[in-house]
């Protein structure tokens, strides 16, 4: 897949109208304070990538810290690329639904901030159900502090991990 092996991989396989400019600035803000991080998006159309790309780069990200993963041609493979990435970074106002499932399934943690509509709630209430509140942020604040959490104690996330695993039996 082209990725570093040696960074901490953010994966966040949306759809690219769920990427909002605030998702882009507290993205960009893990990007900045977690310098050994990288982001791992879903590839959008060429127009639409070239767009991200400015949009990172006007909020002082460089090209080396965004991978973009081509669509699969099994979902197998799809779900098989998770096991490449530490966390799943999700969307806000509208979570993941589908996307966010696949990721839990793939054993790939969370973290997502809990909202007040339907839309923003449908990971919440997964993780809720896993017994992984501890990847439920309030507010982006939180958000970033659950991910940097999760990045400065690899043994934590992989404790995550395995949690998943055995919620999944």
């Amino acid at each position: 897949y082209g990725l570093p092996e040696d960074k901490f991989i953010l994966a966040a396989f949306h759809r690219i109208e769920k990427i909002n400019p605030k998702v882009l600035d507290v993205w960009s803000e893990i990007l900045i304070k977690l310098d050994n991080s990288i982001l791992w998006i879903q590839e959008p159309s060429y127009i639409a990538k070239e767009n991200l790309l400015n949009e990172f780069h006007e909020r002082g990200i460089q090209k080396d810290k965004i991978y973009f993963a081509k669509k699969t041609k099994n979902l197998s493979d799809h779900l098989l690329r998770h096991k490449l990435a530490d966390v799943f970074a999700d969307t806000f106002f509208y979570s993941s639904h589908s996307t966010g499932i696949m990721a839990l399934w793939s054993g790939l943690p969370i973290v997502t901030i809990k909202g007040l509509n339907f839309a923003s709630r449908v990971i919440p209430s997964l993780l809720h159900n896993l017994l992984l509140s501890d990847l439920i942020a309030n507010d982006d604040k939180e958000y970033i502090t659950i991910i940097t959490k999760l990045y400065n104690n690899r043994e934590l996330l992989e404790n995550l991990k395995d949690k998943l695993r055995i919620q999944k039996e």
